[in-house]
């Protein structure tokens, strides 16, 4: 799959639909940890919905968003780029109920979105269905998963998408394993847990298990699926809803889940990709202002349930 994103990103990039965001980089160590800090170079505009765009969700219209989580739609929200997608945005397909995009705004090379067929709310829980399509994606190439689950945790659109990153994240040289993630310096002083545990070495409030080895996709959505109901269950949460935002990372070893309090630290906007120890700002201030703070002190800020 990995050599069919890459064509399908170099026609995209040839036509003009695929438009990349310039970044500079640099690496900034805290915590003992190696973080990856992006600056865009030149801001573009990435067209996005707004928060008035999604289904509402206050306390006054809570009825009518369970209403809309449980119904099966078929419609799509206003200003869905998923439904219907961009032709050339198309990778492959992965499932009879997911198919493969590209990232149009990537920052980093070869950016995949694991795209529901028919509107399915981000902020739900996740079924059997996302986790095989991740499966089959994951178990091609070497990648990081993730998922944004609400606004808070950093999701730009309410059509549920899941995400993947190939790895390495850059070419640096000096890494033990070219598949780690920076997080992976603090979490692989240990083993990965059979059971949902907080990590003593990672400083911010999180879960994470190990992921058992798996050769077919099936086995490995299995796994997935049983790694994320014990996540959600070792925080307390029999149900996912919009007031519950976290963000979920995977790998073929661990998966690790993250409850969200604050969506952004000091005006900087996180993601998942900011728990794997890769963060994006957009101006010089912003990233004087993070190098100044700590990136790992914005984590520990904007983490926790």
């Amino acid at each position: 799959m990995l050599q069919r994103i890459r064509e399908a990103s170099e026609r995209a990039l040839a036509g003009g639909q695929l438009r990349p965001i310039e970044t500079y980089s640099i690496w900034r160590e805290d915590y003992g940890m190696p973080f990856l800090i992006r600056q865009v170079a030149s801001l573009r505009e990435k067209p996005h919905t707004s928060p008035s765009d999604w289904p509402t969700t206050s306390a006054e219209a809570q009825p009518a968003a369970a209403k809309l989580a449980n119904d099966t739609l078929t419609q799509s929200p206003p200003n869905n780029p998923f439904l219907p997608y961009d032709p050339a945005m198309f990778v492959a397909d992965v499932s009879s109920t997911h198919v493969a995009l590209l990232n149009k705004f990537p920052v980093v090379p070869n950016h995949l979105l694991v795209v529901t067929r028919e509107f399915q709310l981000q902020s739900t829980r996740l079924a059997r269905a996302d986790f095989d399509a991740l499966a089959n994606c994951q178990l091609q190439f070497e990648s990081l998963g993730f998922y944004n689950s609400g606004t808070i945790a950093g999701a730009s659109q309410p059509h549920r998408h899941l995400q993947l990153i190939p790895l390495p994240l850059t070419d640096r040289t000096d890494q033990p394993d070219p598949t780690d993630l920076p997080i992976d310096v603090l979490l692989m002083r240990d083993a990965p847990p059979f059971a949902a545990a907080c990590s003593s070495h990672v400083p911010f409030t999180h879960r994470w298990i190990g992921i058992p080895a798996a050769n077919d996709a099936a086995t490995l959505g299995t796994h997935f699926l049983s790694a994320y109901d014990r996540l959600l269950e070792s925080v307390g949460w029999n149900e996912v809803t919009p007031q519950r935002p976290y963000n979920l990372l995977t790998t073929r070893r661990w998966m690790m889940l993250v409850p969200r309090r604050r969506e952004a630290f000091d005006g900087i906007s996180l993601n998942s990709m900011a728990y794997a120890g890769a963060l994006l700002v957009r101006t010089r201030e912003e990233l004087d202002r993070l190098c100044t703070a700590g990136p790992m002190q914005a984590l520990i800020a904007t983490a926790g349930l």
